[in-house]
């Protein structure tokens, strides 16, 4: 090989390293898609958010409650320069919580157990991971 073919070859390596090795998402775990139903008493709720945080800490994945009660959870980091949001959830144990979202009307109030004092926990697998969250009001 000439000395220009070597340049140009060592060249264009360091671009695809640089492009491949720092890319915005780079930071980014491995993630679980998950979504479902959310229901109190049977009746499927909205004007809420739900949210999952991994338990070994890090970024959580929120999810919008849809007036029919469904939702998508999406991932959104912190950190400067992290892809935002991507639908997922970060894999490994988390707890869920359920809020309210503010100046929506919502039917009836979150018991603690669904909200700040949430016991709701959710193993997330890498791939797709049904969680309905079933609330009763007493």
């Amino acid at each position: 090989m000439t000395r220009v073919t070597l340049l140009f070859v060592a060249t264009f390596m360091a671009m695809l390293v640089t492009m491949t090795g720092c890319g915005s998402g780079s930071d980014t775990p491995k993630l679980g898609t998950v979504h479902g139903m959310v229901t109190m008493d049977g009746q499927p709720v909205s004007g809420v958010l739900v949210f999952f945080q991994p338990d070994g800490g890090g970024p959580q994945s929120i999810a919008k409650v849809n007036d029919d009660g469904s939702y998508t959870a999406i991932y959104y980091p912190v950190a400067e320069g992290a892809a935002e949001g991507v639908e997922g959830v970060s894999v490994g144990p988390c707890t869920v919580k359920v809020n309210h979202m503010l100046g929506y009307a919502t039917r009836g109030k979150i018991p603690e157990k669904y909200g700040a004092q949430s016991e709701l926990k959710l193993e997330v697998l890498p791939g797709d991971n049904p969680f309905d969250i079933a609330m009763e009001s007493r």
